[in-house]
């Protein structure tokens, strides 16, 4: 949802499942399958949500991140997208890993940032410096991975055989970072990225999401995704409507939603992922001060993608506002985040 560089100083506070227990109402666990099954036979598709846990090295840093994974999956979602997936060992993200595959979760595994594709390029070394200790552990596992796209590689062939893997996430509003660092090569530079991690794993999707506003950006109408649309299989877009000093309209989502339903078809994608607007309340890394949507408003933004689109999945951002920081969000928030996700299709 926010340049990567922004997301990167999101400081999320220890999570204890004793404090969470008391503001969350945990749903009956259940198996990956069933989960899915009872999402089908409501006509919804997947729900899932964007999270930020570093896993780091040690015991500690796995089980804190663990413990999230058991909120989530106990508040019947079925995939995640972790952007912190990558700063730590391999060993602790295979553990992570099958700990989500335990819970009935799918991963959707969070390559996009620009170190690895951007002004750097494939064969430069900048996500070696971001990911220090995922390139040890590549170092020790691999005779070669002393480039950007030597880790990518090693990376990918770690995770290509576990079952919870679902799809790669190797863009994330790239159209924000071009606005950036203007580079008319950004959408070849994704595209040979893409083409990279599709050839280390051709089973599993790769995934490209584009900002279609909100958050104070002009109002967008699904276009953003055109320049990107040939780096993944799977596309979509995230938009943000409720914010004060810019606010854009709710209803903004049916526009949206079927222009990228029509982009899929026109340009033969295998799926289109949906991120819709979770967070408000003066988020610590945006300064936002906007208020929180409410149940009614985002129930509104899944149904307009619901009765405008068919969406593979519908991810919420983002569970990591939900579970950290200070003052700790209240209550009724992960809540209506909850009521929306799972309520009764339209």
């Amino acid at each position: 949802m926010l340049g990567r560089t922004t997301r990167l100083t999101v400081k999320v506070a220890a999570l204890t499942v004793a404090m969470l227990a008391s503001q969350l109402v945990a749903v009956a666990l259940a198996p990956a399958a069933t989960r899915l099954d009872l999402q089908d036979a409501a006509g919804l598709p997947p729900q899932g949500l964007y999270e930020y846990c570093q896993l780091g090295t040690g015991p500690g840093s796995l089980a804190r991140c663990e413990a999230r994974l058991a909120v989530m999956s106990n508040a019947g979602f079925a995939t995640v997208v972790n952007y912190g997936d990558l700063f730590g060992s391999m060993a602790n993200l295979l553990a992570y890993g099958r700990y989500a595959q335990s819970l009935g979760l799918t991963m959707v595994w969070d390559l996009d940032d620009p170190s690895f594709w951007g002004t750097d390029g494939l064969g430069g070394t900048a996500a070696l410096a971001l990911y220090p200790q995922m390139a040890a552990s590549c170092r020790a596992g691999s005779a070669a991975c002393a480039t950007n796209a030597e880790l990518a590689q090693w990376v990918v062939g770690q995770l290509k055989t576990q079952p919870e893997t679902w799809m790669y996430l190797i863009g994330d509003e790239p159209n924000l970072w071009q606005a950036d660092h203007p580079d008319p090569a950004a959408p070849q530079q994704l595209q040979a990225w893409g083409n990279l991690i599709h050839a280390a794993d051709p089973s599993h999707a790769t995934f490209v999401v584009s900002n279609e506003g909100g958050s104070g950006l002009p109002c967008g109408n699904g276009s953003a995704i055109l320049p990107f649309i040939g780096t993944a299989g799977v596309v979509g877009g995230d938009y943000y409507p409720v914010y004060p000093a810019r606010p854009c309209p709710v209803s903004g989502w049916d526009t949206i939603a079927s222009a990228q339903q029509g982009y899929v078809s026109q340009f033969h994608k295998s799926g289109l992922v949906l991120s819709v607007q979770a967070f408000g309340d003066g988020e610590p890394d945006v300064g936002l001060t906007g208020p929180f949507p409410t149940a009614r408003q985002m129930r509104q933004e899944r149904d307009d993608i619901l009765a405008n689109s068919s969406p593979t999945a519908i991810l919420w951002y983002s569970f990591f506002y939900q579970s950290g920081g200070a003052p700790p969000r209240p209550a009724w928030q992960w809540n209506a985040i909850r009521a929306a996700a799972f309520a009764p299709s339209p």
